[in-house]
């Protein structure tokens, strides 16, 4: 087992004067091409140098992150930026009894991404987040969503289109009649050569 706390050396100064501390801690992250979010956490557990006579050229680098405030920045990125955190996603695919595997299959991913995503190395899109959060959350969707990755379209899927385009499109069917729109080929994946 390592040294404890008050057993380790700074790197600064290379006295034992390390001691753990809550600390306000904010840093800038950029996620999905916008602009910069500032991520606020203020009560950090840190381990910090209690020593007057450590001055490090920066405040923060006599700051040390263990693995414990490292996952508790990434959660808190995750909640702050709105998105599932990596507990959530692995709770909900454990509650609909789905492998990584299956779920991945289900909504269309390739190579690993359910498992980086689970384990927090990397952030998922928005856009997969809340296909994610339907899949969790709605079972019509679930059965749709693996209908059409499988090319089967039942009466019920069927009935689900339309509904769904008549409250996205906000249009009536006389509306769409009279328009360019044409539902049946929107739904169809695009061929490519």
């Amino acid at each position: 087992m390592g040294k404890s706390t008050e057993q380790r050396r700074c790197h600064m100064c290379g006295q034992r004067t390390l001691r753990r501390e809550k600390r306000p801690y904010e840093y800038a992250v950029s996620h999905d091409g916008r602009p910069p979010v500032t991520i606020h956490i203020p009560d950090l557990d840190v381990i910090v140098c209690t020593n007057p006579d450590c001055r490090p050229e920066h405040p923060d680098d006599a700051i040390i992150v263990d693995d414990a405030a490292s996952w508790r920045i990434t959660q808190e990125t995750y909640r702050q930026l709105g998105l599932l955190t990596p507990t959530e996603i692995r709770a909900a695919r454990a509650r609909l009894g789905l492998t990584q595997q299956e779920l991945q299959q289900l909504v269309g991913l390739g190579g690993n991404s359910l498992s980086r995503w689970e384990n927090g190395r990397v952030y998922q899109a928005r856009s997969m987040d809340t296909l994610l959060r339907i899949v969790f959350n709605v079972a019509a969707a679930r059965e749709y969503v693996g209908a059409a990755r499988n090319g089967m379209a039942t009466n019920e899927e069927r009935r689900f289109r339309h509904q769904y385009l008549d409250a996205a499109t906000c249009a009536t069917p006389e509306v769409r009649k009279r328009s360019r729109f044409n539902p049946k080929t929107f739904w169809q994946p695009s061929k490519v050569a």
